[in-house]
Formats: structure tokens, sequence, C-alpha cells
């Protein structure tokens, strides 16, 4: 069971609605409640690893938003949880990225083949999904508005 402040941001119902539409929202529709319970986990404890610029709103919150002066937390990082949870459901992707944390740089399975980008392991983002990154970077700590 998700208990939102503690080890979510949003609910199954809330993931339900914010990722009507997109990409992949079928294979989400799938999935029984208690998986769907389970990626947003997985997802919530992603976005926990990453550093955000300023302070917890609360000393007493479990999780990293709201921060700051805030009270809520922003809908861009329900957004990114939700999109994070869907990204951990994409079983190949899951596949690609464990053999890049591996170190594997190419595969070939007959004619076919693929290589991937080496990248320092330090710099990985423990975030799997590219546009839930996206939506988080303006709270990491280190991003600042250029003007």
């Amino acid at each position: 069971m998700l208990t939102v402040g503690t080890d979510t941001y949003i609910t199954t119902a809330e993931a339900d609605d914010l990722l009507y539409g997109d990409q992949g929202y079928g294979r989400w529709t799938t999935l029984t409640e208690p998986e769907k319970e389970g990626y947003l986990k997985a997802a919530a404890l992603h976005i926990e690893l990453l550093r955000y610029a300023g302070r917890k709103h609360s000393i007493f919150q479990e999780m990293s938003f709201p921060r700051d002066m805030n009270r809520d937390v922003p809908a861009a990082v329900k957004r990114a949880q939700a999109l994070e949870a869907l990204a951990l459901t994409d079983a190949q992707a899951q596949s690609r990225r464990s053999l890049q944390e591996q170190g594997v740089q190419s595969i070939s399975l007959g004619k076919a083949s693929e290589s991937y980008k080496d990248m320092d392991s330090g710099r990985r983002s423990p975030v799997c999904s590219m546009d839930a990154a996206g939506l988080l970077r303006p709270y990491l700590l280190g991003s600042a508005a250029i003007v």
C-alpha cells in the first residue's frame, strides 16, 4: 500500500490521470494495482536519490518535496514520478539499461546489433526516464536559471 508523503508523491489513481494519453499508457493500464504501487515506489526512490537545491519544507517530512517555503509538491515532481514509473514498466529498456550498467558497449544477435554510448558510471542518473529527468532538472543542486 502506498503512503503519500512517505514512499510516494502520488497515488495510483493520480498516476493513471497523469499518464493518460502518453505513449506506454496502454502498458500501464494492464498492470494490477500492486504492480502499479511497486513501480510508483521504485520511481519515488529514484527521485529521492537525486540531490536537490534548497531545504525540505519541514524537518519532519520524510521525502524531499515540498522544499523551502512551498507547502505543496510541485506538479512537475508528481508528473516526473508517474513518467519514471511508466519507464520502469518497459522491460526492453530496463534490459538495455542493465547491460549498460554492467559495462556492455555493444551486443549482437544474428544480423541485429546495438552499440551503447560509454557513460561514466559516476555521472549516470538514477532516473530512467529522460522526460522525468527534464522535469526534475530545475530543482537539482547546481541548477540555475540563466538570465
